[in-house]
C-alpha cells in the first residue's frame, strides 16, 4: 500500500512539474538586447557593446589633459527578470573642448502570460539620478507597446518609482533605457540608471509549484 501511495505521489510531481515545464517559455521572450557604453572626446572614441542575452558588463572610458569621460552598464536578463544599472559621466576643464558619453539599453521582446494567460503582469522598480554643472545630463526609461506604439511606461530626470503593468501576451514590447552626460564648454555632468523588471506568475503556477513541493515532501515521509 505504501509503494502505491508514494507512486501516486511521485506522478502528482511529475504531473505539476511537467506543467511548470510547459511555463518555460512564458515571460519575457526576447528579440534584440542590445547594450552598449560610448564615450567620445578629443577626436577619439571608445565604446563596448552586447547583443547576447545572461549577464553583460561593459565599459568605455577616455581621458587626457583636462577631460575625461566613463559609460558603464551591468546587466542580466532571463526570461523571468531584466537587471540594468548603468552610468555616464563626462567632465571637461576647459572651454571648446567636448565630452559625451552614453550608456544604452534597447531591448525588444514579446510579452508571453503564464499558464496561457492573455496578460503578462510585470513589476519594476526604477531609479534614475541626474547631475550637471556647465554641462548636460539626461536619463530616461520608456517602455513602448510596438503593435499599437503605445509608451506604457516613461521616467526621466530625478525620480525614484515602482509599479506594476500589465502587458498583453503575444505583442511585442520596446524597453529603451539611455543615460547621456555631455560637456562643451567646461564643466561636469552625470546621468545613473537602476531599474529591474520581474514578470510575475500566474496564480496557476505557484499552485502548481506549490503541489509538486507537497507531493515530493510526501513520498519522502512514506519511503
Amino acid at each position: 500500500m505504501g509503494s502505491i501511495t508514494r507512486a501516486a505521489a511521485f506522478a502528482a510531481a511529475a504531473v505539476a512539474l511537467g506543467a511548470l515545464s510547459q511555463q518555460a517559455a512564458a515571460g519575457f521572450v526576447y528579440s534584440s538586447t542590445l547594450r552598449s557604453v560610448s564615450v567620445t572626446a578629443a577626436g577619439a572614441s571608445d565604446s563596448d557593446s552586447s547583443t547576447a542575452g545572461g549577464v553583460w558588463f561593459g565599459s568605455a572610458s577616455l581621458s587626457g589633459a583636462g577631460y575625461s569621460g566613463l559609460a558603464n552598464h551591468g546587466s542580466s536578463i532571463t526570461a523571468e527578470e531584466m537587471d540594468f544599472s548603468g552610468a555616464a559621466q563626462a567632465l571637461a576643464g576647459s572651454a571648446n573642448l567636448a565630452v559625451v558619453s552614453l550608456s544604452l539599453v534597447d531591448i525588444t521582446f514579446v510579452a508571453q502570460g503564464f499558464d496561457g494567460s492573455s496578460i503578462l503582469d510585470v513589476s519594476w522598480i526604477v531609479g534614475l539620478s541626474e547631475t550637471e554643472t556647465g554641462g548636460a545630463a539626461f536619463v530616461s526609461v520608456v517602455l513602448t507597446d510596438l503593435t499599437t506604439n503605445t509608451v506604457r511606461l516613461a521616467l526621466s530626470d530625478d525620480s525614484i518609482a515602482s509599479g506594476n503593468v500589465s502587458l498583453d501576451s503575444g505583442r511585442s514590447y520596446r524597453l529603451e533605457i539611455r543615460a547621456d552626460a555631455s560637456v562643451g564648454n567646461g564643466g561636469a555632468a552625470l546621468a545613473s540608471y537602476n531599474a529591474s523588471f520581474t514578470a510575475i506568475p500566474a496564480p496557476g503556477a505557484m499552485a502548481l509549484l506549490a503541489l509538486a513541493g507537497t507531493a515530493g515532501l510526501t513520498a519522502r515521509r512514506r519511503r
